[in-house]
């Protein structure tokens, strides 16, 4: 018997089933085709589920709502991950360690798990491109040390159609895929339209982000984390950065199955 794991972002939603520490049938959707995508998946025809965890950076009374409706569907108990003070060796560094985000806790201490079980253990960054790009730096004694939050490209973008609507008027959409990658492929590093200079200064915005981040991490540190890449813009910004990157695109997931242990 598996359990089933939810991470319900933002805008996207991702799940899959885990069993004996091994992640299959991974999914990506909209959130607003979220319960019609795992009504129709073969789920539904599996055998019975241990149980559900899940995550949500959603408003609660949507959370709740889903819940219910998967307790029902699938008949089993769902249970919610919220942030602690400590887990799997990981202490958060927030004095209210309610107000950080449960997906960020997450990919900290999927992070930490697996730079503890590889030969060289180092201090990590984590780095989570959704939505919101969050950056955190988590010691090698797994004391989390803080972060920072930026607002992604696909955000920035918005807020010129909002704000300075005459710019991007008429001009193609960026609307991302199902996995949350951009659906315009080998866009420029430098644009030569309107929209690809809007889309190339929100990627160097990201990369610049992170990289101050990571010097940052550095000094406090007085040595270079590991820095560790999940989020569904990930694999576009990878390459483009300087320093080692490890990208794990399930990261968060990774940290949910922590849970079924």
């Amino acid at each position: 018997m598996s359990y089933l794991l939810i991470d319900i972002g933002n805008s996207y939603s991702k799940y899959a089933l885990v069993d004996n520490n091994r992640l299959f049938s991974i999914c990506y959707v909209k959130n607003s085709k979220f319960m019609d995508s795992l009504n129709s998946s073969a789920l539904k025809t599996t055998e019975p589920l241990k149980g559900i965890i899940l995550v949500s950076v959603i408003e609660k009374d949507l959370t709740n709502n889903i819940i219910d409706k998967l307790s029902q569907c699938f008949n089993c108990t769902v249970q919610q991950v919220e942030t602690s003070a400590m887990a799997f060796g990981v202490t958060c560094g927030y004095s209210n360690y309610a107000l950080l985000g449960a997906d960020r806790w997450l990919a900290m201490i999927a992070a930490f798990s697996w730079v503890k079980d590889s030969p060289q253990v180092a201090p990590v960054l984590v780095v989570d491109c959704g939505t919101v790009v969050t950056v955190d730096v988590v010691n090698v004694d797994g004391q989390h040390l803080g972060g920072w939050m930026m607002p992604s490209r696909l955000l920035m973008s918005q807020s010129l159609r909002q704000k300075a609507s005459g710019i991007l008027a008429g001009l193609e959409n960026s609307e991302p895929d199902s996995q949350g990658n951009n659906t315009q492929q080998d866009e420029p590093v430098i644009g030569k339209s309107t929209w690809q200079c809007v889309n190339a200064g929100g990627k160097l915005a990201e990369v610049g982000f992170i990289e101050q981040c990571f010097l940052h991490a550095e000094k406090l540190l007085g040595d270079a984390p590991l820095c560790i890449l999940t989020g569904g813009g990930a694999k576009e910004i990878a390459p483009l950065l300087t320093m080692r990157v490890e990208h794990i695109p399930e990261l968060v997931l990774d940290g949910l199955a922590l849970f079924t242990e």
